[in-house]
């Protein structure tokens, strides 16, 4: 599980994506943003669930390369470790309590749930119910921490490189 160093890196290497994308594409960040985001971070996790492909009782075709599975649930990162900078959640205070669901259909589900009482109310104690079920998939998944901070930092590169691309 990601301790509370590793969420503030990945909070810090966020607020310099978020500012410069901020900055390259004159955004400003108001609550029309923060709904935008949240819809950016389903969308990545119904992307993330697609290539783990659990649910397709109708297919006899497996989850995608962890490669591939990981790199998506990297792109829900990037969108829920930005969501919680823009409401100052204070990384340091998270006390993950290692509650996870007993299988990634129902992890799929909580997430869901827990991202829309965020959209609600986009307050911390929402917010940090719902980072505790995203992160619990590290868990279900059995996914290292070297694992996700080596993927992240990859793609935080490749987000760099778009922007400045005209992506």
């Amino acid at each position: 599980m990601l301790t509370n160093e590793h969420l503030i890196y990945l909070k810090d290497k966020q607020i310099i994506l978020d500012n410069y994308i901020i900055e390259t594409k004159n955004i400003v960040v108001n609550e029309e943003i923060q709904k935008k985001k949240i819809i950016a971070f389903l969308v990545e996790v119904s992307e993330f669930i697609n290539e783990y492909r659990s649910f397709k009782y109708w297919s006899n075709k497996g989850p995608s390369e962890r490669t591939v599975i990981l790199e998506e649930l990297i792109d829900c990162l990037h969108f829920i470790i930005s969501l919680g900078t823009n409401i100052d959640f204070d990384f340091s205070q998270f006390n993950n309590k290692i509650k996870t669901a007993d299988n990634i259909d129902q992890w799929s589900i909580n997430v869901y749930r827990k991202a829309l009482i965020f959209e609600e109310k986009l307050d911390a104690q929402s917010y940090d119910y719902l980072l505790e079920e995203f992160l619990s998939i590290t868990y279900i998944l059995d996914i290292t921490n070297d694992e996700i901070l080596e993927v992240y930092n990859k793609k935080n590169e490749i987000n760099f490189s778009r922007q400045d691309s005209g992506y």
